[in-house]
């Protein structure tokens, strides 16, 4: 069985004058957001075995705030590529993930993120698709159950959504 979790970055700021998108920092909501959807995944989920991190600073800094990183046995890669990558590419890179990984944590952007768990959703439940339509924002994490041996063969048989988060479902995050 494997585990992989996708996790959209936190709520942005646009305030920073002739900042690139790419270097946008978390707002204070999305700072919040992280926090607590951290917490999130360290109770009620799995702590990851590998977090794969855009290299955008708004998903560092959800990896940062989120407190995972910290925890003992996680292994973070920080990559470029997954910068708004659509979901073939996203795919492509899970399907190189190391067999002997169990649970990965993916940390990246929309449209690519949301497209990637409604692709994921659609193999699997049809419920699962129903609530991933039109709506993965920031901060949401959905987890994916997997009867696969190797990552090689996503998508595999037997996919099942096992959560889907959004962080106003877990308490007041300020804005």
């Amino acid at each position: 069985m494997k585990r992989l979790m996708l996790l959209r970055h936190g709520k942005s700021s646009w305030n920073i004058p002739g900042s690139s998108d790419f270097e946008r920092p978390l707002n204070k909501r999305g700072r919040d957001a992280s926090k607590v959807m951290g917490s999130y995944i360290l109770e009620n989920a799995e702590t990851p075995a590998l977090i794969l991190c855009s290299g955008a600073r708004r998903a560092r800094e959800t990896l940062e705030f989120s407190g995972l990183a910290e925890q003992e046995g996680v292994s973070v890669l920080i990559e470029d590529g997954l910068y708004l990558a659509p979901t073939e590419q996203l795919a492509d890179r899970i399907s190189e993930v190391a067999d002997k990984i169990d649970s990965v944590l993916m940390i990246g952007h929309n449209p690519g993120m949301g497209e990637f768990a409604q692709y994921l959703g659609a193999l699997g439940e049809p419920s699962d698709i129903q609530r991933l339509q039109g709506n993965f924002p920031t901060c949401a994490l959905a987890v994916f159950q997997m009867d696969i041996t190797t990552w090689s063969t996503l998508p595999g048989p037997h996919i099942r959504m096992i959560s889907l988060v959004f962080p106003r479902e877990l308490g007041d995050i300020s804005a």
